[in-house]
């Protein structure tokens, strides 16, 4: 081969070898478009690992039912009154210490917490 390579590739009767500057190149090619071609079919099947499968689809069907309150002049809308129910001192007292770390009522003035207090009824 080092001979084919520096043109001594003929032999002595004066025929061409069979390893010529050709035949080199064309074995290195080949070499080369295998390596290729192999490369190639690693990335394909890297490719088909890539692809990820659909998520499942949920049937979640039709909306059962809607619904929303209705106005007309069956439904008309009245002032609203907070019902009242006569306290003692004492009751009325017990009930504001109860309520007044409560988050829900911490907002209101006295006028309005006077009204919530008066709209508890105790229980006993």
């Amino acid at each position: 081969q080092l001979l084919a390579l520096r043109g001594a590739g003929r032999a002595e009767d004066g025929r061409p070898q069979a390893d010529s500057k050709a035949d080199i190149k064309s074995d290195r090619s080949t070499k080369a478009d295998e390596d290729e071609d192999e490369d190639e079919e690693e990335d394909e099947e890297d490719d088909v690992a890539d692809v990820m499968p659909e998520p499942p689809k949920f049937n979640r069907g039709p909306r059962q039912s809607v619904s929303a309150e209705a106005y007309g002049q069956w439904n008309v809308k009245a002032a609203f009154s907070a019902p009242v129910y006569e306290k003692t001192v004492e009751q009325k007292s017990r009930i504001e210490k109860s309520i007044e770390q409560v988050f829900l009522f911490q907002a209101l003035d006295k006028e309005e917490m006077n009204t919530v207090v008066l709209a508890f009824k105790e229980k006993t």
